[in-house]
């Protein structure tokens, strides 16, 4: 189970274009504990590892006993997040794909963890990316004050990629 922190990790994460585009929506919380999940995955990964999130790295500038129920919630609504994936093949087939986001969420009361791990459906989207990916900064997506600010960078870094290659 991976347990280090944030600022343990590599400052950057990436994810595929195709992730970057799909259709979902989440909370702030359910956004930063994506991005914590996002953090722990190393470049040479080929499975998704059991991760252990400290509280303290999601809830950072938010109210202390509302946290604790922001968590909560994110927890039940992170576990139940379908990621839903428009691809066209090369034959010009359209194909919809929708699967779940979550392996596992937990978290117990008083633990100060959240337990976790991405589902395996997802593995194409955000292990061993060999093009295609976007990367943005951890820094700066944790600065970022919702779910929109985080989908409009992710985008515009998706597209000034593409834009400079």
């Amino acid at each position: 189970m991976k347990k280090l922190s944030l600022t343990e990790y590599d400052s950057t994460v990436a994810q595929h274009n195709e992730l970057v585009k799909a259709r979902f929506n989440m909370s702030l919380m359910e956004t930063r504990l994506f991005v914590a999940l996002l953090a722990r995955i190393n470049k040479g990964d080929t499975e998704f590892a059991l991760c252990r999130i400290p509280i303290a790295e999601v809830c950072a500038n938010v109210d202390g006993g509302k946290s604790y129920i922001e968590v909560k919630e994110a927890v039940i609504k992170l576990s139940s997040k379908v990621i839903t994936i428009e691809t066209v093949d090369n034959n010009g087939k359209h194909e919809i794909i929708s699967d779940p986001l979550m392996a596992t969420c937990r978290y117990k009361d008083g633990s100060g963890f959240i337990v976790a791990q991405l589902n395996h459906f997802v593995k194409p989207y955000l292990l061993q990316l060999k093009g295609n990916f976007t990367v943005a900064e951890i820094k700066v997506l944790l600065q970022l004050r919702s779910y929109y600010s985080y989908r409009i960078y992710w985008l515009l870094k998706s597209t000034a990629y593409r834009d400079w290659e």
